[in-house]
Formats: C-alpha cells, sequence, structure tokens
C-alpha cells in the first residue's frame, strides 16, 4: 500500500521497456523541442526519428514517458489508486480485469504485495495426486477442481466437449465460455447456448491485430452467427476493391484499424507492405489498416458476419492453412499433373480437406499413395482426408480453376489402405460403430487406421469419450495414437476392462445408418448394412 514503494519498484523495469518500443514514448515526445526538430529532417518512421535523438534528450524523454504512464495508465499503483482506472474502464463497458502487466518486476515482489493471487496460483498448482489417474486429464475434472470461471477454445474442441455427459454438466457452471479462431456452425451454438450457465461468446480476430479484435454474445442462435462488432480501440472497414467502404449488407473485405494492429512481419518487408495498408481515411497520419483477407458484410443491427476467404487460406481445427501448400507438394509427387485442395464440411463434423487431383497417364496414384506422401510431408492437420481423381479441372473462360465447378462431395470418406475384414468379436463390433459415427464413413474395416479413414487429434477426444461411456473403461488418447486400428484398440479395452456393460439405447453411439431390431432370441439390439451382403443387415450391439 506504499506508493512510493511501488514507483521505485517499476521504475527501471518499465523505463528499459519503453526505451524498446518507441511506439509507446512517441504520443509524448511533441512536448520537446529536439524531437520537432529532429522530426523535420527525418520523418520517414518513428524509428528513424529516435535514432536522430541525442542521449540526454532520449533520456529525458523516456523519464517523461514513465511519469505520464505511471500517472495516468492505472498499470501501476496501490489498489486505492488503481480505482479510478477501474471506473474508467467501466464506463466503456468492460465489466472484468483480469491481468496482471509485468514489466520485469521480480516475480516475489509482485507476489508478496498481491496475496489473494499468490493463494490462487499457490491453490492452481497443488499436488493432484490425490486425484484418480483416471480424471487427472478430464476437462470436466479440472474445471471442477479449480472451479473454473471462464474457459476458451476453438469450435473443433466445444464440439467435443458436448459429447461426454459429465463434461456437459461442467459447462454449465461456467460464467464465459469464449470460443474462437475458427467459424462458430449455428448447430453448435445453440447447443452450447443450452449448456453454457453464463454468457457464450463468439471471438474473431487475427494475430496481425493482437489476438482479438472482435466479439459476439451469443442468445439466440438463428442464422449464420456473427463475429460482432469491434473491441474498444478497435475499428472495423469493410471495403470494396477500390477501398470504399459497402453498404450495409454488401461484401467486402475486412480492414482492422486501432491500436492493436501489429508493425509487420518479422523480418518480411515485402508481406509487410502487402498486409499491412497506409490508413484508407487518414492519409499522411502514419496510421496503418490491416488487410484480413476475410469477406464480411454488416448487418442492419451493425454487427458484422464473416462470409469466408478472400484469397485460399483457411482454418481447419483452429490452424491456419495456406491451401497452396498442400497443392504445392502434391504436385511434387510424380503421378499428379494438376491438383487443386479446397476446405468441405465433413462427415465427422468441421471442416476437412478434399484434394481433387488430374493423374499423370503414365503413373497413375492411388488415394492412398497420395495420403502418404503428404502425410511425410506435412503435419496432420494439413492431409487431405479425401482424394478425388478428376480426367481434367474444371476452368473459367479465362483459365483459371474454377473452384466452384469442382464435384460435391456429399460425405466425405478416405479409403481403407488394407483389404477390408469384418469385426469378428462384440468388442470390435462396438468400436467399428463408434468409428462410423465419428468419421462419417460407410464401413470399417478391423485393420483400416484411424487416421488413414480422415481421422484427426480432436476426433479422438470424440473416440475416447464414446469408448469410456460404451466400456465404462478409461481410454487415454495416447491409446488412439498407439493403438489406430480397431482390432488394435479392441485387444487394448479387453486389456484394461474389468467391467463391461452393454449401454442403453440412449447412450448406444450410433452411425447414420444404424437400426434398431431385435435378434432371433428376441432380444433388443443394435444393426448396420453388412457390406459383405447387399440389402442385409448385421447386429453390432444389444439395444
Amino acid at each position: 500500500d506504499n506508493e512510493a514503494f511501488v514507483r521505485a519498484q517499476v521504475h527501471e523495469p518499465l523505463k528499459a521497456y519503453l526505451r524498446s518500443a518507441a511506439s509507446l514514448i512517441k504520443p509524448f515526445a511533441s512536448a520537446f523541442s529536439a524531437f520537432r526538430k529532429a522530426r523535420g529532417t527525418a520523418a520517414a518512421t518513428a524509428d528513424v526519428e529516435f535514432q536522430t535523438l541525442g542521449e540526454e534528450d532520449l533520456e529525458a524523454l523516456v523519464e517523461y514517458a514513465f511519469a505520464r504512464y505511471y500517472e495516468a495508465s492505472g498499470l501501476f499503483g496501490t489498489p486505492t489508486s488503481c480505482l479510478s482506472m477501474v471506473d474508467q474502464v467501466k464506463e466503456i463497458g468492460v465489466d472484468e480485469i483480469a491481468c496482471l502487466l509485468d514489466f520485469g518486476v521480480p516475480t516475489d515482489t509482485v507476489l508478496t504485495h498481491l496475496p489473494y493471487l499468490n493463494q490462487l496460483r499457490e491453490r492452481a498448482n497443488m499436488s493432484v495426486e490425490a486425484t484418480p489417474a483416471s480424471e487427472q486429464g478430464s476437462i470436466a475434472a479440472l474445471i471442477k477442481r479449480h472451479a473454473v470461471t471462464h474457459l476458451q477454445c476453438t469450435p473443433s474442441l466445444a464440439a467435443t466437449l458436448t459429447i461426454d455427459q459429465e463434461t456437459r454438466e461442467a459447462l454449465r457452471g461456467l460464467r464465459q465460455f469464449l470460443v474462437g479462431g475458427e467459424t462458430l456452425p449455428t448447430p453448435l451454438a445453440a447447443e452450447l447456448r443450452s449448456l453454457v450457465g453464463g454468457d457464450l461468446i463468439n471471438m474473431y480476430g487475427p494475430t496481425e491485430t493482437t489476438i482479438w479484435s472482435a466479439a459476439f454474445q451469443v442468445t439466440r442462435p438463428e442464422g449464420r452467427v456473427p463475429i460482432g462488432r469491434p473491441i474498444a480501440n478497435t475499428e472495423f472497414y469493410v471495403l470494396d476493391k477500390h477501398l470504399r467502404p459497402t453498404p450495409i449488407g454488401v461484401p467486402g473485405e475486412l480492414y482492422i484499424g486501432g491500436e492493436g494492429v501489429a508493425r509487420g512481419y518479422l523480418h518480411r518487408p515485402e508481406l509487410t507492405a502487402e498486409r499491412f495498408r497506409p490508413h484508407p481515411f487518414r492519409a499522411g497520419t502514419g496510421e496503418r489498416v490491416y488487410r484480413t483477407g476475410d469477406l464480411v458484410r454488416y448487418r442492419d443491427d451493425g454487427a458484422v458476419e464473416f462470409l469466408g476467404r478472400i484469397d485460399e487460406q483457411v482454418k481447419i481445427r483452429g490452424h491456419r492453412i495456406e491451401l497452396g501448400e498442400i497443392e504445392s507438394t502434391l504436385t511434387q509427387h510424380p503421378g499428379v499433373r494438376e491438383v487443386v485442395v479446397v476446405s468441405r464440411e465433413g462427415g465427422s463434423g468441421g471442416a476437412q480437406l478434399v484434394a481433387y487431383y488430374v493423374p499423370d497417364e503414365r503413373a497413375t496414384p492411388s488415394p492412398d499413395d497420395l495420403k502418404r506422401h503428404v502425410m511425410r510431408e506435412l503435419p496432420e492437420f494439413m492431409v487431405p482426408s479425401a482424394f478425388v481423381a478428376l480426367p481434367t479441372l474444371p476452368r473459367t473462360p479465362n483459365g483459371k480453376v474454377d473452384r466452384r465447378a469442382l464435384p460435391a462431395t456429399e460425405e466425405i470418406t478416405a479409403g481403407a489402405t488394407e483389404a477390408f475384414v469384418a469385426p469378428r468379436t462384440s468388442t470390435e463390433e462396438a468400436l467399428a460403430v463408434i468409428w462410423i459415427a465419428v468419421l462419417g464413413v460407410d464401413r470399417v474395416g478391423v485393420h483400416d487406421n484411424f487416421f488413414e479413414l480422415g481421422g484427426h487429434s480432436l476426433a479422438t477426444i470424440q473416440i475416447a469419450a464414446r469408448v469410456r461411456r460404451t466400456f465404462q473403461v478409461e481410454l487415454p488418447l495416447q491409446a488412439v495414437f498407439e493403438a489406430p486400428t480397431v482390432a488394435q484398440l479392441a485387444a487394448t479395452i479387453e486389456g484394461a476392462l474389468t467391467v463391461v456393460r452393454i449401454p442403453a439405447a440412449a447412450d448406444q453411439p450410433q452411425a447414420s445408418n444404424a437400426k434398431l431390431g431385435h435378434d432371433p432370441d428376441g432380444q433388443s439390439a443394435w444393426f448396420v448394412p453388412d457390406p459383405e451382403r447387399p440389402g442385409k443387415y448385421r447386429r453390432v450391439a444389444s439395444a
């Protein structure tokens, strides 16, 4: 509570930070005649301007900036002295403050003067030895153990959280559930809205504008979920190709301005010049906007809707992907003459990649050949889930590939790399049903590889949750990676199984083509089409 002590503690660390960031002290430089003189002879950039100052002038400027930030920013001080800043941020709509800015002050010093924060830190890092091993990695268990009030994740991960009943119950205790990094599907938004006890916020923002730039509070999800309005100190401009604002309802490219716009890309001046543009409505000020490449439009209520990408960049499970990079990798295969990769809605939920290719007549590769080729060169999330061979790629009148004319895929599936072998045991049969439901494929053989069928890291969470519900056995996520076939995973489950429970009909994971009926003994059971006997069904589990 000693103001003089606080000021002395942060004096040198904050000054050192200010010296490293010219943009932070530039607003105060006009008070110094030496800077005004230097600016008249070297006005190119802030960095050039400050390089012309002498050491004494620069030190005086930094000292002045320190005083202004300390007194007016609310970053430092005692609880009493910071209350005025709290009141100011409340006036612009901020209803929670949950961050600590630390400019090099020793951690022990900070925590000594923030006992409640220190207590929270200690409790959050308490030993979990008393927690059962099966619960230590469970999101539901973590939410309950730490009384979590705020959770942030991508829509893809949020979808997996809704599968497990225990996690669904845990979500009801949240005060804020923030989802972002991908498009929020309306059905998922509606389900999350029914589960989360507090606010559901759809977040939007590229890294280039300091992570989040807009937010939308989801109340009644209907139609496309908007990305909302810009947050404080952020500006949105929806512009046409001539940099003119578009009317309400008319699509345009989103440009973002304000305090969050970054300096640019490190050591990439050409890309920086391409994406960080001079402010279209404040010429000569030195202000810039970031060109997002996102196609958006304004709604009547002022909220902004995300419509897609203007370029060929997409997001798959939270990862920003350049489709051209995948295409370039595929064209390196000797059996591929032309290729185009697009993003489609997949059977397992969320966007998936589909590669359309024209094979070389002399050496026609199979889809499995191409998948293995990509897997050797790129990370798992960049591997297409399906490969479609075409005699030619559709073209526009000016000769460009017409992506809209590519044949639609009603259900994205991937070919198996092994000869089909039907499930042989009840465990394999139940697992096959789970895989069919999660992957959205027609059939699964006991030797088919989960990841080669289109599975990915988020889908493994769904598999683990459904295995837990069906077999009443804890399945670590790593087990799916170590045993990626039905036969291998069934052996893992049977080795750990101590109590076998046939699920009730309401709990039974179902494929889209599964039917409820009766076996020859008159018992209720689940049936799926038998791939070996067209028109016939086979029993997979009791109901």
